[in-house]
């Protein structure tokens, strides 16, 4: 399924780098409980190809968090996550300050566009700019809110995030859907392997 999937194989075809930006998301996500440092690590790998997970970045941290609920080991797992990144703009913004960052904003500021003839909801209300960002963002921020609840597992808020990317977001390309497909089987297992944390929560109350 996650391998030959349509919307899988459309980036692969037209060579776009979603898919090695995935496999080490995944990789390094499947790492996060035993080695959490080499976990973090390449999640920022998949951060350095293609920044479509930096979404997920509080989700990690509020994760971190609730793992050790250390101010330390949370600060140090989050400079394991952004050390990629960090290091791959470094050159760039020694060079021209003021293009990388420009370059780092264009998707926050771009016009809606996309595959899709179905426009988004602030496309719709006539937002445009980082204006036309807001719904996203606002539903977003209730899934983090979830995540640090404990109402929202890693594979199931990823899921959610990916998900108001691709229903929310102005903009849209095929290739964006390769992003939801992993975490499609993974949040169901996560589910049904374990009692989420919500469900323990309704039982304890009810008895």
């Amino acid at each position: 399924m996650i391998l030959f999937h349509r919307f899988v194989l459309y980036p692969a075809r037209v060579t776009h780098i979603d898919f090695p930006a995935i496999m080490f998301l995944l990789a390094g996500m499947m790492l996060l409980t035993k080695k959490p440092r080499s976990g973090y690590f390449l999640i920022g790998v998949s951060l350095a190809i293609k920044q479509m997970a930096i979404f997920l970045v509080p989700i990690f941290i509020v994760y971190a968090w609730h793992q050790n609920r250390s101010k330390k080991v949370t600060i140090l797992h989050s400079l394991f996550l952004l050390a990629v990144s960090a290091l791959s703009l470094a050159p760039f913004i020694v060079n021209n300050p003021i293009g990388t960052m420009q370059s780092i904003f264009f998707s926050v500021e771009r016009a809606a566009t996309g595959d899709f003839a179905s426009p988004s909801l602030s496309t719709i209300v006539g937002l445009t700019g980082t204006h036309a960002r807001i719904p996203m963002l606002g539903i977003l921020i209730l899934v983090y809110i979830a995540v640090w609840r404990k109402e929202l597992r890693l594979f199931g808020a990823t899921l959610a995030v990916f998900v108001v990317f691709a229903g929310f977001n102005p903009v849209l390309f095929f290739q964006y859907l390769a992003w939801i497909i992993p975490f499609i089987p993974l949040a169901i297992s996560e589910v049904t392997l374990s009692e989420s944390p919500l469900q323990s929560s309704h039982r304890l109350r009810d008895t």
